[in-house]
C-alpha cells in the first residue's frame, strides 16, 4: 500500500426510491495492478429492495499481494423482500 492510488464516487439520489451508487477504484503505481468496485441498490415498490454489487481485478502483476486473487472477480444480485 505504499504507493497505490484510489478514487472513489458515491452518489444518493435522495429519491423516494432510496437509490445509491457507489464505484471506487485502487491502483497500484508500481505494478499497474487494478481493483474496480461498484454497488447499487434501490428500492423497488414498498415491499422490495435489489442490490447489484461487482468486483473486478486486472492486471494484477505476479508479486503484487493480491496474485491470489486475480481470478475472482465476481458480480452479484440480491433481490430482498420486507414484510
Amino acid at each position: 500500500f505504499d504507493s497505490d492510488i484510489f478514487g472513489g464516487v458515491r452518489v444518493s439520489l435522495n429519491d423516494t426510491q432510496d437509490a445509491n451508487f457507489l464505484t471506487g477504484l485502487l491502483v497500484d503505481t508500481n505494478d499497474g495492478s487494478i481493483q474496480f468496485a461498484a454497488e447499487f441498490s434501490k428500492r423497488i415498490g414498498s415491499n422490495w429492495t435489489i442490490d447489484l454489487e461487482a468486483v473486478a481485478f486486472a492486471n494484477i502483476a505476479n508479486e503484487n499481494f493480491l496474485d491470489s486473487t486475480r481470478r475472482d472477480s465476481n458480480f452479484k444480485i440480491v433481490m430482498t423482500r420486507y414484510f
